[in-house]
C-alpha cells in the first residue's frame, strides 16, 4: 500500500458517521501514518529475529520432534515475513 492510499484512508476515517462532525487534521492523519509504518517495520525485524532464533535453536537439539518444530517455526515466521512485506505501506 502506498503512503497516499494509506493517508486516504486514514482521512476517510473522518467522513464515517460517528466522526463526520469532526475536524480533520492532517498532522495527526500524517502521525497515524507514521506510527503504521513503524509498526509494520518492527513486526518485520521481530519475524526475521524469531527466524534465526529458530533455526539455531534447531541446531542444538537432540530430538527430531523438536528439530522438527523450531524449523517449522522459522518458515511461519518467514512466511508472515513475505506478507508483510508485501502489504507495507510505501512512499
Amino acid at each position: 500500500m502506498k503512503r497516499e492510499e494509506l493517508l486516504g484512508a486514514i482521512a476517510r476515517g473522518w467522513c464515517t458517521l460517528e466522526n463526520e462532525n469532526k475536524q480533520m487534521d492532517p498532522k495527526l492523519a500524517e502521525a497515524i501514518a507514521d506510527q503504521i509504518q513503524s509498526v509494520s517495520i518492527d513486526e518485520r525485524t521481530c519475524m526475521e529475529d524469531l527466524r534465526q532464533n529458530s533455526i539455531k535453536k534447531s541446531q542444538t537439539v537432540v530430538s527430531a520432534m523438536w528439530k522438527r518444530a523450531y524449523l517449522n517455526l522459522a518458515d511461519a515466521a518467514d512466511r508472515i515475513a513475505a506478507m508483510d512485506a508485501r502489504t507495507q505501506v510505501s512512499n
